[in-house]
C-alpha cells in the first residue's frame, strides 16, 4: 500500500513478518534516518587532512606531505548507512530495503524544504538571534542534497549486488558468507555515491585535480571505514538477527 512509487516491483514481496522483526524495522529505518541527517549536519564542519609520505621507506624516520585535503566530518558517518542497509537488505530482502532508502531520502529532502521555506518565508522577529537556525538551514543547500542522491543511488547499488551475491552462495548461511556480500556490494555503492555526490556537490568548485582527488578519497574512505566498522560487527549482528527474529531475507525461518 505505501509502495506507490513502484519500487521493487520486480523483486519479491516479502512474506508476514512477526510483531519483533516489525519492532526491528522501525528501529532500523529511524536510525538509518537519523545518521544521514547527523552525518549532513557534520558535514558542516570542515577539517584538514594532512597525507604524510616516508622519505625512505627503512629506516622511516621522516615524513613529507603528500596533500592536504578539505574533508567534512560527516565522512565518518555516513558509511554506517551502509552497515544499517546491509542488516535491512539481509534481514528483510531487496524490496524492503529499497523501499526504507527510498522513504528516508524522500522525506529528508521534504524536511530540507521545509526549513528552506521557513528560512524564506517567515519574517524575523524584530532583536530575536537566528543565527543558529541559519547555520542549520545552511546545511541544506548543495551538498546535501548530493549527498541524498548519492545515498539512494549507492543504497539500491548495495541492496541490488547483495542480494545477487547472497543467491550464489550455497548451504547455511554462516558470517564469513554475510561479510563477504556485505563488503563486495559495498565496493560499486561506495563508487557510485563517491562519484554522484562529488560531481553534485562540488562539480565547478574546484579545480579538476582537487576533485578527482576528492572522488577517490571519498571513495577509499568509504570502503575502508565500513570494513573496518562492519568486518566483525556486520556478521555479528546479522545473525543475531536472523536467530532472535526467526526472519531473513524476507523470509519466516522453518523451525
Amino acid at each position: 500500500m505505501l509502495n506507490f512509487f513502484g519500487i521493487g516491483d520486480e523483486t519479491p514481496e516479502p512474506e508476514d513478518m512477526p510483531i519483533s522483526a516489525v519492532k526491528m524495522l522501525i528501529l532500523l529505518s529511524v536510525a538509518m534516518a537519523v545518521t544521514i541527517i547527523i552525518s549532513n549536519m557534520a558535514a558542516l564542519k570542515i577539517w584538514e587532512l594532512k597525507i604524510p609520505y616516508p622519505t625512505a621507506l627503512f629506516p622511516i624516520k621522516e615524513w613529507e606531505i603528500l596533500a592536504i585535503l578539505p574533508v567534512d566530518a560527516g565522512v565518518w558517518l555516513f558509511p554506517i548507512t551502509y552497515l544499517i542497509g546491509d542488516l535491512l537488505v539481509n534481514t528483510f530482502g531487496q524490496k524492503i530495503a529499497n523501499l526504507v532508502a527510498v522513504y528516508v531520502s524522500a522525506f529528508t529532502v521534504v524536511a530540507a524544504g521545509i526549513l528552506w521555506l521557513a528560512r524564506y518565508t517567515l519574517p524575523d522577529f524584530p532583536g530575536a538571534d537566528n543565527s543558529a537556525f541559519e547555520i542549520i538551514q545552511s546545511a541544506t543547500g548543495r551538498i546535501f542534497l548530493a549527498s541524498i542522491v548519492g545515498f539512494l543511488a549507492g543504497q539500491l547499488v548495495n541492496n541490488f549486488w547483495f542480494t545477487r551475491i547472497r543467491e550464489c552462495q550455497t548451504d547455511e548461511d554462516d558470517g564469513r558468507k554475510v561479510r563477504a556480500r556485505a563488503l563486495i556490494s559495498s565496493t560499486p555503492a561506495h563508487l557510485i555515491d563517491s562519484v554522484l555526490f562529488e560531481t553534485l556537490a562540488f562539480l565547478g568548485r574546484l579545480p579538476l585535480d582537487k576533485f578527482v582527488t576528492q572522488i577517490i578519497f571519498a571513495f577509499i574512505v568509504g570502503i575502508v571505514i565500513e570494513g573496518l566498522v562492519s568486518w566483525k560487527l556486520t556478521p555479528y549482528t546479522a545473525l543475531k538477527l536472523q536467530r532472535k527474529l526467526q526472519y531473513s531475507n524476507g523470509k519466516v525461518i522453518k523451525s
